[in-house]
């Protein structure tokens, strides 16, 4: 191993923060040891130590490095920058390669086995074709310089036909996060890429990432940005990751019932009750509640919380926003008539206000739930509030 491996190795030793994309990425049957990336404010340093356990890879990276457009070579440098690829292959030749810049072009050094191989060499322009596109598009190195280029050359389209080629759900985050952030999406391109989220990227994390940060700038009038933003969050097995997601879409999203509707849509599939329970509570003081089809949408996904105390929760919070509405009322107490507890329900019907029980429709929602409370107690204090909001 030369002096700059023996460098990089100390470095990576030092425990430094991961941030790159490569932080996250391997490949099928590996994983990736150590990584690092760092700035010093002129150079940018990415180091990687990778291994599946028959092949170890050692990338470092110091400065900016473009490559060509078919990721098989370096055709320029920044000055000072310099990038070393090192692979060692049980039972193969070990390879090793040197880019650096130098009088205004770049210099490249290529071993094998230690030796210098100079000149045109077959052997190594078939091992560059095959290890760069890997470290590039599946890696990740030097993604963000590459995204921008892409963006640049060949627009938005360009660039979500290259993300769609990367298998790696880091990596595509990145590429995504960066054609967010720097080009000027037409809807179409906007609905396309929240399609790859739903589609192409497992992992729930990544997912999360992307969309919580999306959400503040977000057109949900728009039907192709809202079925595409929701779709992708439907996609989110994890409770947690989607209660964040929906929570982060419901600023703008409180005040258009449309996407309401479609974001109490993606609620109702949660599995944890406290994560439903507290995108519901969250979202009962929402102005598109007014809306038939937003109200009938949170009330189906109050139906389905399990746990009395979290939709007792809910309901207590939509009557204290809503509770003057008939509809309103008259739900909550339908919805309060499947709660097992007592106590929990009982709860409810006395968060219905002595003028609504004078309502026929309210009074007989209240009494049907009435009737299903057990406990004398609960049954005596929920019939005397009754009798005094009643002639």
């Amino acid at each position: 191993m030369n002096r700059m491996l023996f460098a990089a190795a100390a470095f990576l030793g030092a425990g430094a923060a991961a941030t790159s994309p490569l932080a996250c990425q391997s490949g099928a049957g590996s994983h990736v040891s150590r990584v690092s990336e760092s700035t010093d404010g002129h150079h940018q340093h990415t180091n990687m130590i990778w291994s599946d356990g028959k092949r170890t890879m050692t990338v470092l990276l110091d400065g900016r490095v473009d490559f060509s457009d078919d990721d098989r070579s370096v055709i320029s440098m920044d000055p000072g920058s310099w990038l070393v690829i090192d692979e060692q292959v049980r039972g193969e030749p070990s390879r090793h390669i040197e880019f650096r810049h130098e009088g205004g072009g770049v210099r490249s050094t290529y071993t094998v086995n230690g030796e210098v191989r100079s000149g045109s060499d077959a052997d190594r322009e078939g091992w560059l074709a095959r290890i760069l596109p890997e470290l590039i598009r599946d890696q990740g190195l030097n993604a963000g310089p590459r995204a921008e280029r892409i963006l640049g050359k060949e627009g938005a389209d360009g660039l979500l036909a290259e993300i769609r080629r990367i298998r790696s759900d880091g990596v595509k985050r990145f590429y995504l996060s960066v054609l967010f952030d720097k080009a000027r999406l037409s809807t179409a391109q906007e609905a396309a890429a929240f399609r790859i989220i739903e589609r192409e990227i497992s992992s729930d994390g990544d997912k999360s990432s992307l969309l919580r940060p999306l959400a503040a700038s977000l057109d949900f009038t728009a039907p192709a940005i809202r079925d595409g933003y929701f779709g992708a969050a439907s996609s989110i097995s994890s409770d947690g990751d989607r209660r964040m997601v929906l929570l982060a879409a419901l600023p703008r999203a409180q005040a258009d019932a449309a996407a309401l509707t479609a974001l109490l849509g993606a609620t109702a599939p949660i599995s944890s009750d406290g994560d439903k329970s507290s995108v519901l509570t969250r979202s009962a003081d929402a102005p598109a509640l007014d809306a038939p089809a937003a109200r009938d949408a949170w009330f189906r996904a109050a139906g389905s919380v399990s746990s009395d105390g979290d939709r007792s929760r809910a309901l207590l919070a939509i009557l204290a926003r809503d509770g003057d509405r008939n509809d309103i009322a008259v739900a909550a107490l339908e919805s309060a008539r499947h709660i097992s507890s007592d106590g929990d329900k009982t709860r409810v019907l006395l968060a219905v206000s002595a003028d609504q029980l004078r309502n026929p429709q309210v009074s007989a929602a209240y009494d049907a739930a009435l009737e299903t409370i057990s406990s004398d107690g609960d049954h005596r204090r929920a019939e005397q509030h009754a009798g005094r909001a009643r002639p």
